[in-house]
């Protein structure tokens, strides 16, 4: 009687410690691009920080002009995200992120006057033969861009602070052209003879001021999304 008593009991501590076993699953996350468009100047140092509500992104701090930090993952909700640097705040926005999205943040303007555009990314595969391309115009020379992607136009007024849907377009080696018809000879050349291949994600981002030069100056910047 004891004994059955024993393993009875010994029968009970175990199925007790396997309902007690902790079952550990992922944060629900997204994931967000973090770009720093913004045109620098001698005064400031312009090598940005990523937050997001006052915590520092994981592989997003040190962000170099025209550069970027890829996809990271961030905590689902609605969120601030902001740009510092040497600890202070230089400019933010605010949106409500969803489980597995995706997300760019990109830091545009002055170094005196900077801002942030937000914006949701569709990263699903193009058709095959098909690349994905957008254009984003962070530069402040006021500039009204039509946007081809070599002779085809796929946008039109694309105004400063601005960001285009993706728009899918055969694969190839083309020309890129953000011309504003009111002001022709404002454009950069640097993206000429590019090359696309099929089934990647693209975006063009135009920055700087046509009278510039180096950093500063009008400048296509061509970020891959996937």
């Amino acid at each position: 009687m004891l004994r059955r008593f024993l393993y009875a009991a010994l029968g009970f501590s175990l199925v007790m410690g396997s309902c007690n076993k902790t079952t550990v699953t992922p944060a629900s996350t997204a994931s967000m691009m973090f770009v720093n468009g913004c045109i620098p100047s001698t005064a400031l140092a312009f090598n940005a920080d990523a937050y997001i509500n006052s915590t520092a992104v994981s592989g997003a701090s040190g962000i170099a002009i025209l550069k970027n930090s890829g996809y990271k993952a961030v905590a689902v909700g609605t969120d601030s995200v902001t740009f510092n640097t040497s600890g202070a705040v230089i400019a933010g926005g605010s949106l409500a992120t969803t489980l597995s999205s995706s997300y760019s943040a990109f830091l545009g303007g002055s170094a005196y006057s900077p801002f942030v555009i937000l914006q949701s990314d569709d990263l699903s595969a193009p058709a095959t033969g098909n690349v994905k391309i957008r254009f984003v115009n962070l530069s402040p020379q006021n500039l009204n861009e039509s946007c081809y992607y070599g002779t085809t136009k796929v946008d039109s007024n694309v105004a400063y602070k601005s960001i285009t849907p993706f728009f899918q377009v055969p694969a190839g080696t083309v020309n890129i052209l953000m011309q504003d018809p009111a002001n022709p000879t404002m454009f950069p050349t640097n993206l000429q003879s590019q090359t696309f291949t099929a089934g990647k994600i693209y975006t063009v981002m135009i920055t700087g001021l046509w009278a510039n030069t180096g950093s500063t100056g009008l400048t296509y910047t061509l970020i891959n999304n996937n």
